[in-house]
């Protein structure tokens, strides 16, 4: 039995839908349509876990994430099917059928998804991804470049639409530059399991290992083999992991004797990586905010950091150090992992609840 089959039937919209047919507690629309691997995953995940204790909502989801209706039965999801040709010309064919499935709905979320038109009382766009909004000397493919330029003009144009805007750092907040009526909300990750981690690992010691998180072109691998290559001359016997997309990872790494090559491994996998680093290395020229970059500097030993806006916000209460690594052209974050007692994260059920505040306001207003 597929996926689509276990969670209920199939119509024909525009592209494939496949429904649960279970009613829910909440009449809030998620649409993570276009999200299915990390942090929009984890995102999408949590908000299904934590709403499936509060009598359940609705959400639109990727093929791939099917199985959260077997999980998380209490909510109603929306399994859409698109081709990328679909997703190019029209990536919201499938919205007026499920609005018109769920009915009237006091939210909309959009994560990462340009709101067209208003959906619900309240239309709430999430960014899910800066590149788009901020391309310039960033490096991407010439095929992700044209992606992302058309994805941010699309964002922009319609946001008009959008009662609440928000990102998850002052900065991804700051490129959103349309909407000018809109309320704005710094939503940053809950840290739940990474808490749990710091707890299960915090008096493990470090393996002989440095990890690097992500494999798309703006992460920079290139300086992270290079600040790998400068704390390899201290410690030969240093590895580095790198966890991603092998494909996406240029051949001249993965045939370096020094590097294992992870791919894409579950969100605990990844944790358990960190826990076990000495280091933890990201050279990201771009983020909205990273949830592997708290993930790293919270687990691993030690964290090399690109000197950017998300992760100087991630630190700021934290101290770090500026440092210059010969081999790197731009300097860089240094920080030590933080004592557990200064591990302080929000839990995604308060991240949940400050979006129901925020609904409750705009229902009083």
């Amino acid at each position: 039995m597929s996926s689509c089959e276990a969670i209920g039937r199939v119509t024909e919209v525009k592209c494939r839908v496949a429904v649960s047919a279970e009613s829910v507690a909440n009449d809030w629309l998620f649409n993570f349509s276009a999200s299915y691997t990390g942090g929009g995953y984890k995102r999408l995940r949590a908000f299904a876990e934590v709403l499936e204790r509060k009598g359940g909502a609705s959400f639109i989801v990727h093929p791939r994430c099917a199985h959260l209706a077997t999980e998380y039965p209490a909510n109603r999801y929306f399994v859409v099917w698109q081709s990328r040709i679909e997703r190019l010309l029209d990536d919201a064919s499938y919205l007026e059928s499920v609005v018109n499935a769920v009915g009237k709905t006091t939210l909309y979320y959009a994560y990462g998804v340009p709101i067209y038109h208003r959906c619900a009382e309240v239309n709430w766009f999430h960014l899910s991804n800066a590149l788009p909004l901020a391309l310039r000397d960033i490096p991407t493919t010439t095929f992700e470049w044209c992606k992302m330029q058309f994805l941010g003009k699309r964002i922009r144009r319609y946001l008009v639409n959008a009662d609440v805007i928000s990102a998850e750092s002052g900065f991804a907040l700051g490129l959103l530059d349309g909407g000018q009526l809109s309320k704005r909300v710094v939503s940053v990750n809950g840290g739940d399991d990474v808490l749990a981690a710091v707890r299960a690992t915090n008096s493990i010691p470090a393996s002989d290992f440095a990890t690097a998180v992500g494999t798309y072109r703006y992460k920079a691998l290139d300086d992270t083999l290079r600040i790998f290559a400068s704390l390899r001359r201290y410690d030969e016997s240093l590895r580095l992991r790198i966890i991603g997309e092998i494909n996406d990872v240029a051949r001249r790494v993965g045939r370096d004797p020094s590097v294992d090559l992870m791919g894409s491994i579950s969100p605990q996998e990844v944790l358990a990586c960190l826990g076990s680093s000495r280091y933890y290395i990201s050279m990201s020229r771009i983020e909205n905010s990273s949830n592997a970059t708290l993930e790293g500097v919270c687990l691993a030993q030690k964290s090399i950091l690109s000197d950017i806006a998300p992760h100087r916000e991630l630190l700021r209460n934290w101290a770090f150090d500026k440092v210059r690594i010969p081999a790197v052209k731009v300097p860089v974050l240094k920080v030590e992992r933080p004592p557990l007692a200064a591990v302080d994260l929000r839990t995604w059920e308060s991240v949940v609840d400050d979006i129901e505040k925020h609904v409750r306001g705009f229902a009083n207003a």
